[in-house]
């Protein structure tokens, strides 16, 4: 990195810098910015997914049964936390996976050829019909795409596209009660492709990875909540100890480290464990009580 030249004003910070020297900083910076964001670990099993989940099947015990899609399933890790906690619940699922890289969906094929509550898809999700380019980083790697970066270790092939309205329209309507998308950096328009969907208010949570493969195709937090808010449906990330409701855009939001948002439905978010989050005077998040949200 280049040589530190301290900006005035800052004397406490900027001796700490030199101390530690400009790396050390910048890293020790951004593990405590992370870590006061909440952003650690991306694991299922620690980041709040595996709670949502639990959450979900909870917030609809009358879900006969309760109906998930899992878009960009790879491994089926996702859909095997939802299927542990169904049956911990003692609750009947269906589960659709969209996964269009073959070897990934022969291997969900395989995986789940004997489980009736479950059907793999070997198709894209996305904003429109069709085909596209995509992205191949590895057989069964996290990083395969429809957001092309052109990293030298890749390679494209073709893959057919549908939107998740058509697929809804398709294969029987009704309740889909929780969504997750993890499409590398597509997320956006896997949304816009299931928006027909939360006009109806025919999707009870969606859930949907974030991170710096938005910047490739120009998506943004900003524009994931004014999609949301079309429909009246709330944003919030996805937290270890719930979710944390947004009551308005900052830019914070758009800092494009990893993390998991959802977009939950107006009669689902009081049956979550969720806190609101406001902003205050530089960018701080600050939590709002139920009260002062309902009296904005």
């Amino acid at each position: 990195m280049s040589v530190f030249r301290p900006a005035s004003g800052h004397g406490l910070t900027d001796g700490l810098v030199r101390l530690l020297g400009r790396r050390r900083a910048w890293r020790l910076g951004r593990k405590l910015y992370t870590a006061a964001r909440g952003e650690g670990q991306n694991t299922i099993q620690t980041n709040g997914e595996k709670t949502l989940i639990e959450q979900a099947i909870a917030a609809f015990p009358e879900a006969a049964p309760f109906r998930a899609w899992d878009v960009g399933a790879n491994l089926g890790e996702w859909t095997d936390t939802l299927l542990a906690a169904a049956a911990n619940q003692g609750l009947a699922v269906r589960i659709n996976l969209f996964e269009p890289t073959p070897t990934a969906f022969t291997s969900l094929s395989d995986k789940y050829g004997d489980n009736a509550e479950v059907t793999v898809e070997q198709i894209a999700l996305s904003s429109k019909a069709g085909s596209a380019e995509f992205e191949v980083m590895g057989s069964h790697a996290g990083t395969n795409s429809l957001n092309l970066t052109g990293a030298p270790a890749g390679k494209t092939i073709k893959v057919a596209l549908t939107t998740g309205a058509d697929f809804h329209a398709t294969h029987g309507g009704g309740e889909v009660h929780l969504i997750k998308v993890d499409t590398e950096g597509h997320d956006l328009e896997v949304l816009r492709g299931i928006e027909p969907l939360l006009a109806q208010r025919a999707v009870g949570i969606v859930q949907f990875e974030y991170n710096w493969r938005w910047l490739v195709n120009g998506s943004s937090m900003r524009a994931a909540m004014l999609l949301a808010e079309r429909h009246g449906y709330r944003l919030g990330r996805v937290a270890p100890d719930g979710l944390e409701i947004y009551n308005s855009w900052n830019a914070e939001l758009d800092r494009f480290f990893e993390t998991n948002f959802a977009l939950v439905r107006p009669d689902v978010r009081p049956r979550l464990r969720h806190s609101v989050i406001g902003w205050c005077e530089g960018n701080l998040p600050i939590e709002r009580t139920e009260t002062q949200e309902n009296a904005q």
